[in-house]
């Protein structure tokens, strides 16, 4: 055996302790959270970029994008919703316990990880999303993505996602029930309106919804729910699963977001009202104490 054999046997690899190993996951996780949530803000912001207009009612528009390359188009879904601010919006539609009250094909959404980040304004977690599928013969389509949302001075809440693979998010997901679906970067970003902005928007767009009663015009009445959608069905798909999965979306996700509205301005405005009315007596005990 040569010296220079000799001395690569003798080297030995370096143990990577745990403390490392979350450190790398979270580097991997986090720069893919801050490159889709860059991509997300140029799909909403940037007037250049041409999209087609697939679906249209007076609380959602869908449009779609094609991408060279890809077999399934970017689709941007814009919503507004009133009577609910960004944060109402965010645990309406990203936590299980808010969007099971209105959607009728989620099945979970789940942290399974939870990363610390330095800045107070910024989550990095690993979630679980999983939808009934359309037909009882089908498999349950299961979503596991890496998110970084960040909450920004302007009131903004803008969130980043995109599928990675379980090894370099230190997961074992084997288990996961269901169809695995996959997601190039995507998410959304929710914005604050005020009653003058509002006011605007509804003379615009002559929308039958309202919002609650009030003179400050400053005052956030209601939020605009962007979200950009870019599902990825690999390489070797043939395209014609690409049309039907948009075709199926196109058809769902209107009727979903519009259930939201309609849920946002009925059951959960009697629930924030029976809410604020436990607070009221709450104090007037405390006081009387």
């Amino acid at each position: 055996m040569s010296k220079e054999k000799k001395r690569k046997k003798k080297v030995k690899k370096k143990k990577i302790t745990k403390e490392e190993r979350e450190k790398k996951y979270k580097k991997i996780a986090y720069t893919a959270g801050e490159e889709c949530i860059e991509v997300v803000l140029n799909e909403v912001s940037d007037k250049t970029l041409e999209w087609e207009e697939i679906s249209s009612n007076q609380d959602v528009q869908l449009y779609k994008r094609d991408i060279d390359g890809f077999k399934v188009p970017k689709l941007k879904l814009v919503c507004m919703v009133p009577m609910a601010n960004p944060e109402e919006v965010v645990s309406l539609t990203w936590t299980f316990e808010g969007r099971k009250k209105w959607d009728k094909k989620l099945k979970a959404i789940e942290i399974l990880k939870t990363f610390n980040v330095e800045k107070e304004n910024e989550n990095l977690d690993v979630i679980l999303f999983a939808i009934n599928p359309p037909v009882k013969t089908m498999s349950t389509r299961v979503q596991i993505d890496v998110s970084l949302t960040r909450r920004t001075n302007d009131g903004k809440i803008i969130s980043g996602r995109k599928t990675l693979e379980d090894s370099k998010m230190g997961l074992d997901t084997t288990k996961a029930k269901g169809k695995r679906g996959r997601t190039n970067p995507s998410g959304f970003v929710i914005t604050p309106i005020t009653r003058k902005q509002w006011i605007k928007y509804a003379k615009k767009s002559k929308t039958t919804r309202t919002i609650n009663e009030g003179e400050d015009p400053d005052e956030i009445v209601a939020s605009k729910f962007e979200s950009i959608i870019f599902p990825d069905i690999g390489k070797n798909a043939k395209k014609m699963m690409g049309k039907m999965m948009i075709k199926v979306m196109s058809k769902m996700m209107p009727k979903s977001f519009t259930r939201f509205v309609d849920y946002v301005t009925t059951d959960f405005q009697q629930e924030k009202k029976k809410k604020s009315k436990k607070k009221k007596s709450k104090r007037s005990e405390k006081s009387q104490k």
